[in-house]
Order: structure tokens, then C-alpha cells, then sequence
């Protein structure tokens, strides 16, 4: 006859089986590895149905693969269950950074830092909701607090890099950036963002090898594609003046990029009045007709350049992800 096992050693042996998917899952999860992590937590979710732990990392891992609706029902279900818990904040927080939605993001992000502002995941991921919206400041001010718990904190570098970038602070995004890259040397991310500061900073050719790096690691990326193509154009002889001036449009508004054109072609009309005193109107209109031509030209490539360089520029880090 078998020995009946005691119901509290069945109920103990279930727990340990329920924290080894959580872990394996957490493990998948870091790693990036978001299908597997996606198995472990629905064998977690088989054995408690109720665990809101586990409903909330799988929403990590389903957003991830590109499943939103089924990552917001997850969380969901994770919030009703427990609604002050930080991390389903931050959960949620990340569901809404993905679906580019930085304010609704930064709001939950914000009630993740409050309930629990130990935890520089959180801050790092409220920050970069932040410089995704354009708060540079208050990026730069959150992302100095993450680094102030965790000097060794990549994203946060990465996002600090950035956000100095786009504030004009090119040497010290170069420094952030720089050590971003040392703590990660096979981040693709990372070898993108330090190939937009060698553009910034005129160097073309290492710009075109932290892209190709970028893509060596990760094949796959879209963003490091684009990256490789803006980088070759900067580096080519014909392109090369197009691009520094759309790097140099970076530095201004976005509506004085757009009336810099007809601004342009007034004073275009303006330098051919001399010329009319002293030439044939033919010749001269030839000459203001080919100017005109020229400018356009120069505008289109060079806006272009800007909205691609701006478009990437947009395209940020990971969302960091709770260890």
C-alpha cells in the first residue's frame, strides 16, 4: 500500500513549483527570451490561476511579441487583483510607453516610483517615457536619480546620453553614452546611439561602423537599418553637405525648420535684383529659375534628412525591465 503524502507537503510542493515558473519566467524575461518566458508563466498560471505576479510579467512578455490587446487583458487581471501593487503599475506603464502613449505612461510610471521609489527600473522606465515626450529635464532629473542608486545602470546612461544629446549637451551625452557601451558591448542599441553621436560630431565613418556593429547583433532591427542607411548617406561625398545642414536643423524648432524654405527663396528673390540692372532679363530669369530649381533640391534632401535623423532620434531603448 502507498504512503498517503500529507495535503500540507501536496500544497507545499505545489508552491515550489509555482516559484520556480516565476523565476524561470523572471530569467526569460530579463533575457529577452519572451516566448519561453511566455511558457513558464502560463505553467505558473495553471497551477493559480489567481496569481497576479504572474499575470502581470506575462504581460511584459506578450507586449513584447507584438500581442497588446492580450498583454492589456493580463495586466488587467493583475491590477483587479491587486490594485496598489507598484509593479502592475509599472506594468501598465510599460503597456502604454510601447503603445507610445508618454503621458497616460508616465502617469502610472510616476504611481510606481511613489509607492515604491527604491527601485531603479522604475525610475529609469519613468524617465525614458519622459524624454520620449519631450521633458528633457525632468528625463535628465529622474535618470540622475537612477544613477545615484545604480552608478552601473546602462539604460539610464543611454537615456541620459540622449537626453543631453537633444538638449545640446553633445560632451557629456558622449561620456553617458560611452560608458553605456562598456557595461553592455553587445547592447544593439547601445552601438546605435553612439553612432548617432559620432554624426552629431561629424565623424561618418564611425558612425557607419557602430551601425553595422548594430545590426551584426541584432539583424533583425528596423531602427538599425534605417541607422546604417542615414550613416552611409552622411558618409557619402555628395550627401555629406546635405546632411550637416539637416543635423544643424536639429538645433532649431521645428517651425522655424519649416519656414527656413520660403524664407530661403524671398532672399534668393532679393540677391537677383542687382543682377537684373545689369543683364538681360532672359539671362537673368534663366539664373533665378535654376536658383530656385537648386534651393527646392537643397530643401527636399535636406528635410529629409532632418525627418529621418528626427525619426530615429525618436526611437529610444528598450523600456527597462524589473530585475
Amino acid at each position: 500500500m502507498n504512503e498517503q503524502i500529507p495535503h500540507g507537503n501536496l500544497l507545499s510542493a505545489q508552491a515550489q513549483r509555482l516559484s520556480a515558473h516565476l523565476d524561470a519566467g523572471q530569467d526569460f524575461l530579463e533575457s529577452g527570451h519572451f516566448a519561453r518566458c511566455q511558457q513558464q508563466l502560463e505553467a505558473a498560471l495553471a497551477l493559480d490561476p489567481n496569481c497576479a505576479l504572474a499575470h502581470a510579467m506575462l504581460a511584459l512578455a506578450l507586449v513584447w511579441q507584438k500581442q497588446a490587446q492580450k498583454a492589456q487583458n493580463e495586466c488587467n487581471l493583475a491590477l483587479a487583483a491587486q490594485p496598489d501593487n507598484p509593479y502592475h503599475h509599472f506594468v501598465q506603464g510599460s503597456l502604454l510607453t510601447h503603445a507610445e502613449q508618454w503621458q497616460a505612461s508616465q502617469q502610472w510610471l510616476y504611481s510606481a516610483v511613489k509607492n515604491d521609489p527604491e527601485v531603479a527600473e522604475y525610475q529609469t522606465a519613468l524617465a525614458y517615457a519622459l524624454y520620449q515626450g519631450d521633458q528633457l529635464d525632468a528625463a535628465i532629473e529622474w535618470t540622475s536619480r537612477v544613477l545615484q542608486i545604480d552608478p552601473q545602470n546602462a539604460q539610464a546612461h543611454r537615456i541620459m546620453g540622449l537626453a543631453l544629446m537633444h538638449s545640446g549637451k553633445m560632451e557629456q551625452a558622449g561620456a553617458h553614452l560611452l560608458e553605456a557601451l562598456s557595461l553592455r558591448p553587445d547592447d544593439s542599441q547601445l552601438h546605435q546611439s553612439l553612432g548617432v553621436y559620432f554624426l552629431f560630431h561629424g565623424k561618418a565613418q564611425k558612425s557607419v561602423e557602430k551601425m553595422l556593429e548594430a545590426l551584426r547583433l541584432d539583424p533583425e532591427s528596423e531602427s538599425a537599418q534605417q541607422a546604417l542607411m542615414l550613416a552611409q548617406s552622411a558618409n557619402h561625398p555628395f550627401y555629406r553637405p546635405i546632411w550637416r545642414w539637416s543635423v544643424l536643423l536639429q538645433r532649431f524648432p521645428d517651425w522655424m525648420v519649416v519656414l527656413w524654405l520660403p524664407i530661403s527663396l524671398v532672399a534668393l528673390s532679393f540677391i537677383a535684383l542687382p543682377f537684373e540692372l545689369f543683364l538681360p532679363k532672359e539671362t537673368v530669369r534663366a539664373g533665378h529659375k535654376g536658383a530656385v530649381v537648386l534651393v527646392l533640391l537643397w530643401a527636399a534632401y535636406s528635410t529629409i534628412g532632418y525627418l529621418m535623423l528626427k525619426n530615429w532620434m525618436n526611437r529610444g531603448p528598450r523600456i527597462p525591465r524589473q530585475k
